[in-house]
């Protein structure tokens, strides 16, 4: 990102390359849980209940927001895209046809994609 960040609508142009962190308050691609979740809606997942995947940071300001650990105070940890692949797998051998990424779409495209070898 050496033009700067304008991932998502906000365009903030925080420099990743840099160091910076921008609106969204994360510096790469974090995960807070990944895991089973069986309390979805069945109509959505099924009997048998979805992969989940919360992302840290987000560049909105939800008064309300439920998640606003993950989203705004940083909880989670650093992975590669390599990682979230794996992770992505695992929940998939548990038979998991449906997953929930909760995050911000831009935290997907600036982790470099699941399969890109990173």
């Amino acid at each position: 990102m050496e033009q700067g960040c304008a991932l998502c609508p906000r365009r903030c142009g925080a420099r990743r390359d840099l160091g910076q962190t921008g609106l969204c308050g994360a510096s790469g691609l974090g995960c807070a849980r990944a895991s089973l979740h069986r309390w979805e809606e069945p109509c959505l997942c099924g009997k048998s209940g979805s992969g989940a995947i919360f992302f840290t940071g987000c560049p909105l300001s939800c008064v309300f927001c439920q998640n606003d650990p993950i989203s705004h105070q940083g909880q989670g940890r650093q992975i590669s895209s390599r990682q979230l692949a794996e992770i992505f797998r695992r929940l998939e051998e548990a038979e998991k046809n449906v997953f929930h990424v909760v995050a911000h779409i831009a935290r997907l495209r600036e982790g470099g994609g699941v399969g890109n070898g990173k």
